[in-house]
C-alpha cells in the first residue's frame, strides 16, 4: 500500500466515508498528483486498493455521492451511463422540461455520439459542431429521448 497516499486520507470506520485532506480539483473531486500525473483521488484509492488498472471508458463512482471520499467500500466501477442512472436513482438530476431542449436531426445525433464513442471531449464536440459542449454531453447521455424527438419532428 502507498503510504503517502493514505496519509493524506482521513481513515475513520469502515461505512464512514474517508475524506481526502488535501487538494481538489474544482468538481469537488480530491486531486492526487501520481508522479507528474494529476488523477482524482477516489479513482487511485480505487486501483490502489484493489490492485487493479481502471478499463479503458470505465469510471470510478461514488455509493456515497461524496466526491472527496476514497473509502473503497464507497467506490464502485461503472461508465457514465450506470453513473447517470444512479444519479438519477437517487434524485440528483436536475430534470428539465423537454420543450427547452434543442432540436437535433438524426444525422447531427449521429455525429455526436460517435464523436463520444470516439473519446473526443465534450469540449471538442462542441467546439466542432457549434454548440455548448453542456448540451452536447447531453444530447449523448439522452441519445433516445433526442433520437424519438428527432423521429417525431421528421414527420
Amino acid at each position: 500500500m502507498n503510504k503517502h497516499f493514505w496519509n493524506k486520507v482521513e481513515i475513520l470506520n469502515i461505512d464512514d466515508c474517508w475524506n481526502w485532506k488535501c487538494g481538489c480539483f474544482t468538481t469537488g473531486y480530491g486531486q492526487y498528483w501520481s508522479g507528474a500525473t494529476s488523477v482524482g483521488a477516489h479513482r487511485y484509492a480505487y486501483e490502489e486498493y484493489y490492485n487493479i488498472k481502471i478499463p479503458k471508458g470505465k469510471m470510478v463512482c461514488h455509493k456515497c455521492d461524496n466526491p472527496r471520499c476514497c473509502n473503497p467500500n464507497h467506490l464502485f466501477l461503472g461508465n457514465s451511463s450506470i453513473n447517470m442512472q444512479d444519479a438519477s436513482n437517487k434524485g440528483r438530476l436536475k430534470q428539465e422540461p423537454f420543450y427547452n431542449c434543442k432540436q437535433f436531426s438524426k444525422e447531427e445525433i449521429d455525429t455526436i455520439c460517435s464523436l463520444f464513442e470516439e473519446n473526443f471531449s465534450a469540449n471538442y464536440i462542441g467546439k466542432r459542431l457549434k454548440i455548448d459542449h453542456k448540451t452536447a454531453k447531453k444530447v449523448y447521455l439522452n441519445k433516445n429521448m433526442y433520437y424519438k424527438r428527432a423521429k417525431e419532428v421528421s414527420v
